[in-house]
């Protein structure tokens, strides 16, 4: 049971000799113990160097996950990059634009899974077209049109000079 000295998790940490004889709990004075104190709950999600994400559930080497120095897994985060990025977006969506990630899929549905101006499908996910008055969501926009109407100001009168100059009129 750990005689080695090297931590069962996978982290390659030393770990310390019993001081004393348990001999209840299997420790025998002088032997090292199996885990790294707090380490024994990790071995769950860590096999061959890799770590399973705790939202996709895949198995991942360590480079795919951002470092977590105040604990986690081998001080890696819980989740892997993508599924981190994922949780992240959804969280400012939801804290900005008070829009759920079923609310956002509600309103994409409805858009028939386009963005509401141009109509291509999305390439990412669309970002959430609001009045920046009052705060309410008026649909779901690509990049390049929500950054052209944000240019014109959100302005309707601007937006219709725009189009009588782009038609020529």
């Amino acid at each position: 049971m750990g005689t080695d000295g090297i931590c069962a998790c996978g982290c390659g940490q030393t770990t310390s000799v019993w001081k004393r004889s348990q001999r209840s709990l299997g420790r025998v004075k002088g032997e090292h113990s199996e885990y790294v104190n707090g380490h024994r709950k990790r071995t769950r999600n860590v096999v061959d160097g890799k770590l399973r994400c705790g939202d996709c559930g895949e198995w991942k080497p360590l480079a795919d996950f951002y470092s977590n120095p105040n604990g986690g897994h081998l001080g890696k985060a819980h989740y892997c990059k993508p599924c981190q990025n994922a949780r992240s977006r959804w969280s400012h969506i939801r804290i900005r634009y008070g829009v759920t990630k079923a609310q956002y899929e509600e309103i994409l549905g409805r858009q028939g899974g386009v963005c509401a101006i141009c109509k291509e499908p999305p390439t990412k996910l669309l970002g959430v077209d609001h009045c920046h008055d009052s705060m309410q969501v008026r649909g779901l926009l690509c990049d390049n049109c929500n950054s052209g109407i944000g240019r014109l100001g959100d302005n309707a009168g601007r937006v219709r000079r725009a189009l009588a100059y782009l038609e020529g009129g």
